[in-house]
């Protein structure tokens, strides 16, 4: 009884890990999906209508971050006392912001194929534990 309330038990883990799996899944698509079409579309608009497309980088996110607008955008920031730390941050938050969406979207896929291998992994592990014992065999009876 206590071996079917166990593998009642590790069933339900799995399933919930996959469905927490999927849900990793759908959402990493959904950001990245986002984080691309949105600011790619918003600046071609923008391009269309008045011929001047304002950058869309780190710091205008920064500047949607801190007043809400994109006015308010500096043109660097300084958040160390070292000249090359500034510089590689400045260089960073310079990329347009489709290329952190892919970024993002690359690391995340490496976790989601880390993830999912370990769920495959569970459940090989599981078949094996639950397996029935096989057949003792004719030779070692002989002995």
């Amino acid at each position: 009884m206590m071996e079917k309330i166990s593998n009642l038990f590790e069933d339900f883990l799995i399933l919930i890990t996959q469905f927490a799996f999927w849900a990793y899944v759908l959402a990493l698509g959904f950001v990245v999906m986002v984080g691309l079409a949105l600011p790619l579309a918003a600046q071609a608009l923008e391009w269309l209508q008045d011929g001047i497309a304002s950058p869309r980088d780190g710091f205008w996110l920064y500047a949607l971050y801190d007043c809400g607008e994109g006015w308010c955008r500096p043109e660097s920031v300084g958040p160390t006392d070292w000249v090359g730390v500034n510089r590689i941050i400045n260089w960073i938050m310079d990329l347009h912001v489709a290329i952190y969406s892919v970024v993002i979207g690359w690391i995340g896929y490496g976790l989601a194929l880390t993830w999912a291998e370990s769920i495959g992994d569970w459940k090989a592990r599981e078949a094996r534990l639950r397996a029935p014992p096989p057949p003792p065999d004719a030779d070692d009876e002989d002995i």
